[in-house]
């Protein structure tokens, strides 16, 4: 992700909406990589929240953490944030257990809460991983692997591209991160 916003001349956030941040794993590691930034996680499961809020109260490790991230229990679709209120929206591992019309939402909520020039960046599920498409072949294995993700087919025959810009977003890349995900970055027009 780092990369690809080097690459577009995104500057580093400020401040950062993590989306169905669960327990806290992506927004810590948005904070490793971001550390002055301030970072507010969201997710609709109350659960994880608590898990989240006690994790960073309770590791010694995250200490540094705590000045400069907050959790809230709210839906990614309305994240209760200002507009134009964060530089950088993410989401991680998110999209492929949603179905479309919850993932545009999500998205425009990301683009209500982004001003001009601030990005969104996610890594999920590649549909065109080697690795996928090889699991997507095989009917047995794909059955068994919906069971768990009742979302998948919406997820992988989105158009993410053209669903993104129409959303309002631009500049939309793809790229590979590992063997069965991919890092998605748009940039609010």
């Amino acid at each position: 992700m780092t990369r690809m916003l080097q690459e577009k001349g995104i500057k580093t956030p400020k401040k950062i909406l993590d989306i169905g941040c669960s327990t806290g794993l992506s927004t810590i590691k948005l904070h490793h990589t971001y550390p002055e930034a301030e970072i507010i996680g969201v997710d609709m499961s109350p659960y994880m929240v608590a898990v989240a809020r006690h994790e960073l109260q309770q590791k010694s490790s995250l200490l540094s953490a705590r000045s400069h991230v907050t959790y809230l229990h709210n839906a990614g679709e309305d994240s209760k944030l200002g507009e134009k209120d964060v530089d950088m929206v993410s989401a991680c591992l998110v999209f492929h257990e949603l179905p479309t019309y919850a993932a545009r939402a999500i998205f425009n909520e990301a683009y209500r809460v982004l001003p001009a020039g601030g990005v969104f960046s996610y890594m999920d599920m590649n549909p065109q991983s080697e690795a996928f498409i090889k699991l997507a072949s095989n009917p047995f294995a794909f059955a068994g692997f919906s069971s768990t993700e009742p979302w998948m087919r919406e997820y992988v025959n989105m158009d993410l591209k053209k669903t993104l810009e129409s959303c309002g977003f631009s500049d939309v890349s793809v790229a590979s991160n590992s063997p069965r995900h991919r890092t998605v970055v748009a940039v609010k027009k």
